[in-house]
């Protein structure tokens, strides 16, 4: 990890994670020695109850003040999404069967399931890739025949398969019976990697990381689940259209053009975004400047310290 960024990793386990200053990150003196991250079992329900509950009393109302005046939140860049097979295979679905399917499937009715775990319930339904760009309303397609039964492919994450069964139950109303495969994060990277998901429909996820152009690019270029879910001509397109970006555009301006490819895909019904996550930082009063980056991290080059409130503190 030396010389990679401003701080490395010296612990890492199920309860904290521990970072280290780097003193080759280009000759920059670093804030902290050392930076602790703990993990708290009840830190989603105490997040979820930040943004929703309302304070009963006087000074309960007044905590919560002070906890929000030092709490960041945002909706992610990225998106859990759902994806039709439609590669050629026996386990891909027709046009018209995709159509309808997306314009049924809905996060909305997801989010009706009195059982959804509090970081389900607090998830943002996905009308596009990226919470940014132009929303796709879809109309009701015209009802077609679909298959009698239908399997789902997804990894073991709880927000994922809140959104697999509540996909489940909507199918069923639709008479379609549902097979949920659930596979270990491990096994469901290799089987994606290997191309052998050979389910009906995937749910993933599409993460970015600080640089959002290029990591937008990067997904639809290289994405094994996306990849392997399109048939020959719409990857022959999707390759075409990432060329001409990559060879007529410089990175920053990618995101403009990306919308229209994404765009396309959606409209096309070869996948259908479900949803985005809620992202929330808090920190202490003494950490001035400090912003929530992509990964939902603090960004550490841009923290500083306000000695006059570091002072009264002592």
């Amino acid at each position: 990890m030396d010389g990679c960024g401003a701080f490395r990793v010296i612990e890492h386990s199920d309860e904290r994670l521990r970072l280290e200053a780097n003193d080759r990150f280009f000759d920059l003196p670093a804030l902290t020695d050392t930076v602790t991250i703990w993990q708290l079992d009840k830190t989603p329900n105490e997040r979820i109850e930040l943004e929703y509950s309302e304070p009963k009393s006087g000074s309960a109302k007044s905590e919560n003040l002070n906890i929000q005046a030092h709490t960041q939140t945002r909706i992610e860049n990225g998106c859990l999404y759902l994806l039709l097979n439609a590669n050629g295979s026996s386990y891909s679905m027709r046009n018209l069967q995709r159509a309808y399917l997306c314009s049924v499937l809905s996060p909305y009715s997801i989010l009706e399931n009195p059982d959804l775990n509090p970081l389900s319930r607090a998830s943002i339904p996905a009308h596009n890739i990226l919470p940014s760009w132009t929303k796709i309303k879809r109309r009701v397609a015209e009802r077609v025949a679909l298959p009698e039964t239908l399997s789902i492919a997804v990894y073991d994450h709880q927000v994922i398969l809140d959104c697999a069964n509540g996909i489940k139950a909507q199918l069923a109303l639709l008479g379609v019976e549902c097979q949920i495969n659930v596979y270990s994060s491990r096994h469901y990277t290799v089987k994606r990697t290997k191309g052998t998901l050979k389910e009906d429909i995937t749910i993933a996820s599409f993460i970015v990381d600080d640089n959002l152009p290029v990591s937008v690019y990067r997904w639809m270029c290289s994405d094994a689940v996306l990849r392997q879910g399109l048939d020959a001509p719409s990857l022959e397109w999707l390759d075409t259209q990432l060329n001409e970006i990559r060879e007529q555009h410089s990175a920053d301006s990618y995101l403009k053009e990306l919308e229209s490819v994404a765009t396309n895909l959606l409209i096309e019904n070869r996948l259908l975004p479900l949803f985005h996550h809620r992202q929330t930082l808090r920190w202490g009063s003494v950490l001035q400047g400090v912003k929530i980056t992509d990964w939902s991290w603090p960004d550490f080059r841009s923290v500083w310290t306000d000695e006059s409130i570091d002072t009264e503190a002592k």
